[in-house]
């Protein structure tokens, strides 16, 4: 593990999402969302779609009161979706569906996002889907 960490240390992007990923998850290393923003951020900012993703995770768990804290999640949860991350795009529909962590609560938006997901692969169950469009139905039509 110290051989990991020192090659986290050195910059190496996947090493560091590995130590990312282990502190956000409290797995062999201690549960640490502050280390494994640190690390999550090396690693995506080296273009590891897996780290853009749980560096999006992260910084929406974390209990940090920086003001930039979820616009910066939402950054790397749709840089992690653009490069194919399907689940990344799936929680930004569920984000935007439901208003969480501040996110605001925009159906269209939420539609746009599950379908990305869809296309990629993860397509969300029918109800979901069925419920957005019940839903905007009654609201100004998506553009």
């Amino acid at each position: 593990m110290a051989r990991l960490v020192c090659r986290a240390n050195a910059g190496e992007a996947e090493a560091a999402f590995l130590v990312g990923a282990l502190h956000a998850d409290g797995v062999h290393l201690p549960y640490d969302l502050r280390l494994a923003e640190h690390y999550l951020s090396i690693a995506a900012g080296k273009g590891v779609m897996e780290a853009q993703h749980k560096l999006g995770l992260v910084l929406l768990w974390s209990e940090s009161e920086a003001l930039d804290r979820v616009p910066r999640a939402l950054d790397w949860l749709a840089e992690a979706a653009s490069e194919g991350h399907a689940m990344s795009a799936v929680v930004l529909g569920k984000l935007h569906e439901e208003g969480l962590y501040g996110v605001p609560r925009d159906l269209c938006t939420a539609r746009s996002w599950y379908r990305k997901g869809a296309d990629l692969g993860l397509a969300p169950p029918d109800d979901v889907m069925m419920r957005l469009t019940a839903k905007i139905g009654q609201n100004p039509p998506c553009r």
